[in-house]
């Protein structure tokens, strides 16, 4: 299936209004944070990154929706015991492709702005709805979290790399 086809993340604008949210990360605190996250799952709306998809799945801390954006056959891995998760995958076009062919669950696109392979897209841009965010997976989730209008987000596990 196409993005074209598929729901953009315009769909969830406001869906979760004012509901919080966890954005868990796969950074060096993940292990500290797993006694935490079983607590906060019933009253936060669990969300994660491809990295630390897998490791939620196995503790059975099933997330609402999780965020992927590399193409690398590397990402692979990450989906490949959970492709009928019935979390929903949020992921750019410029995704792993086997990761989005294969995975069995509810697709939710979401275009990068400024991408090099959206200038001539714009109108599907907008159909579908965008995201500000650079590269990183991390910053995807949250603004995608923002647009659903999570309020607060907490971000757990993220590695700020200093």
């Amino acid at each position: 299936m196409c993005s074209s086809d598929l729901p953009g993340i315009r769909t969830l604008r406001n869906a979760h209004l004012d509901q919080p949210a966890l954005l868990v990360n796969a950074g060096p605190s993940l292990d500290d944070c797993i006694p935490y996250l079983k607590f906060l799952k019933d009253e936060y709306l669990v969300s994660c990154v491809d990295t630390s998809f897998p490791i939620l799945t196995q503790l059975g801390l099933q997330p609402q929706y999780v965020f992927t954006l590399d193409p690398q056959h590397a990402s692979f891995p990450y989906f490949a015991d959970n492709l009928d998760s019935p979390a929903k995958l949020v992921y750019t076009p410029t995704a792993n492709a086997k990761i989005v062919h294969c995975y069995e669950g509810e697709k939710i696109v979401v275009f990068m702005e400024g991408h090099s392979l959206m200038k001539e897209k714009t109108g599907l841009m907008k159909e579908k709805g965008s995201t500000p965010a650079g590269g990183s997976v991390s910053c995807l989730g949250l603004d995608c979290l923002i647009q659903m209008g999570c309020n607060p987000i907490i971000l757990m596990c993220h590695y700020c790399g200093f």
